[in-house]
């Protein structure tokens, strides 16, 4: 399988683009909220100046005025005026009457530039823009203005190249810190990831050992959170898988301890019938009496052969998930077939057979649990002696459904008890011949 990028990887990256797109954003917005400021700060300075400047000239209109006690300035007085009033702009200023320069010292590419923002307005009304002049920015400033009744355009010229480089130092400052802070946080980011997907990267390598086979491997639980969830329930599920793994090992070693018993038990048969029958095939005359015993043997042990195949059959039946055999029957009609079945048996051995019924149902396969109570009554009447009796009775104890075969014999040893559900195991190795 083609790997691609680990998930610590996609998440660092993620983390890493949200985290940069935030600081950048933080960055501008700051920049961006200074140099606003800085323009707000600075235009209302060179308003200001400007505004002083034109309530100089409008001042030194009126004191002419006053000096030569006349409301009319000859051209040549009132040029005089114009010119010593613009001296006292500090950046510069112009002072235009339609198209001609009145007084002023602005470069003629700063006055035009201004002036044309002047003439889209009415008067009193102040417009500004930012204009470069060599390497010096300049905010220039105009505004529509009546002397003597006659309109002009005074443009004023403010320096802010130092607060504008200021600004620009500012702005380069703030994009270093952000990309310091930003390297910095990547590199907490990724020791924080890391750390963090540490447990994850250790319960992928306990789970691909359990993979291999290793359901012994249990993944150690170091975090309460999440990934601690994770690792109990992977826990649970390799030790499920290796309860299941061991009732399998269990359930094959038991059908090959079941085919070893079922083919050791088949072989006595087989050898008494093969023996008994090249006796027959061999011998030209064999007297009515030994035919007859022989013949007898001869039925018995293949009868014999034939209940150790159906017993392999019925433990291949048990084993399957089919139970389209099953029916619900009272214990009493299963009893009593039983009972009827079992009665010669029983009769020819001396022993009696007591039956008990109840009153409920059962689901079972009727074949498999008729020769299951067969079994264990043919069992307790070998076991018992003669004149004894055997039990077989049904009944209710504590809300569960109780079949019980009881006999008065000697019983099994307590060594015994535990072996007695494996296939073909008898107490008395006598009586499997």
């Amino acid at each position: 399988m083609k790997r691609g990028l680990r998930l610590w990887q996609k998440l660092f990256l993620l983390t890493l683009f949200l985290t940069v797109a935030a600081i950048t954003s933080i960055s501008i917005f700051h920049s961006q909220s200074n140099l606003h400021w800085m323009w707000e700060r600075e235009h209302a300075a060179a308003i200001q100046n400007h505004s002083s400047l034109a309530m100089w000239i409008q001042n030194a209109v009126f004191y002419g005025q006053i000096r030569e006690n006349s409301a009319a300035l000859s051209s040549e007085k009132l040029s005089a005026l114009l010119a010593d009033a613009m001296e006292n702009a500090v950046d510069g200023a112009s002072l235009y009457q339609k198209d001609t320069l009145a007084a002023g010292n602005l470069s003629t590419a700063l006055a035009e530039e201004a002036a044309l923002l002047a003439e889209m307005g009415a008067e009193n009304t102040y417009y500004s823009k930012l204009s470069a002049a060599g390497e010096r920015t300049i905010l220039l400033t105009a505004s529509r203005e009546s002397i003597l009744d006659a309109p002009y355009t005074l443009i004023t010229a403010f320096d802010i190249t130092g607060d504008f480089a200021r600004q620009q130092q500012q702005a380069s400052q703030t994009l270093l810190f952000s990309t310091g802070f930003a390297l910095a946080a990547a590199v907490l980011l990724l020791f924080a990831i890391r750390r963090a997907f540490s447990p994850l990267d250790k319960m992928n390598q306990g789970v691909n050992r359990i993979a291999q086979g290793n359901y012994g491997e249990r993944l150690a639980v170091c975090s309460p959170d999440e990934l601690g969830e994770l690792a109990e329930n992977m826990n649970r599920m390799s030790l499920a898988i290796r309860e299941t793994v061991t009732l399998l090992e269990q359930e094959a070693e038991n059908r090959k301890l079941f085919i070893d018993n079922l083919t050791h038990e088949m072989k006595t048969p087989l050898t008494t019938i093969m023996g008994y029958g090249d006796m027959l095939r061999i011998q030209k005359e064999v007297p009515e009496e030994r035919r007859l015993q022989y013949g007898t043997i001869i039925v018995e042990e293949t009868k014999r052969l034939r209940t150790l195949s159906e017993k392999l059959m019925q433990l291949i039946t048990v084993g399957t998930s089919d139970r389209s055999g099953w029916t619900r029957l009272s214990p009493r009609s299963i009893l009593r077939q039983a009972a009827d079945t079992l009665q010669p048996l029983l009769q020819s051995r001396e022993i009696a057979l007591q039956v008990t019924e109840a009153d409920f149902e059962v689901t079972v396969d009727l074949a498999l649990f008729s020769s299951l109570l067969y079994n264990l009554v043919d069992n307790a009447s070998k076991a018992s002696r003669r004149g004894q009796a055997v039990e077989l009775s049904a009944s209710l104890e504590n809300g569960l459904r109780v079949f019980s075969v009881k006999d008065s014999g000697v019983g099994i040893p307590q060594e015994a008890l535990l072996k007695i559900k494996e296939p073909f195991y008898m107490v008395d190795k006598s009586r499997s011949r």
